[in-house]
């Protein structure tokens, strides 16, 4: 897969409604995701399947379509990511951490470990990704 523009998506930009506008963007979105994910599923594997991300996360979640997009084998190894129309990880703690004071570190680790998914995905989007320190 490349980096190509979507075909077509100049045309829906001269639209005036903001809707299609919108989801015209969501698709150019989703498919440089898809296009890096396909190029690098090395990169995407090890963003999203390194033991601390799956012992703090479980695996990455997100409302997925339900075929795979175009062009795409539906027996891609990564198929349910590269269906995804949103990316995200989530992690289970007892309420009660909140008011502790371990809870600023945990969150700590939780950001450090989202990093190299954070990383993968705003790079395959052709920005820059850096942490302030």
């Amino acid at each position: 897969m490349t980096d190509e523009p979507t075909p077509g998506l100049g045309d829906e930009l001269d639209d005036d409604d903001p809707n299609r506008i919108a989801a015209a963007t969501a698709r150019a979105v989703l498919d440089h995701l898809v296009c890096s994910i396909v190029d690098d599923p090395d990169g995407w594997t090890e963003a999203t399947r390194s033991k601390a991300f799956k012992k703090r996360f479980g695996a990455v979640d997100g409302d997925s379509l339900k075929r795979p997009p175009a062009g795409i084998d539906p027996d891609h190894p990564l198929i349910d990511d590269l269906k995804r129309k949103s990316f995200f990880a989530t992690q289970d703690v007892d309420p009660k951490l909140a008011t502790t004071a371990r809870f600023i570190g945990e969150v700590e680790k939780a950001f450090v470990a989202l990093v190299p998914m954070m990383r993968f995905l705003t790079e395959a989007l052709g920005l820059s990704f850096a942490l302030d320190d």
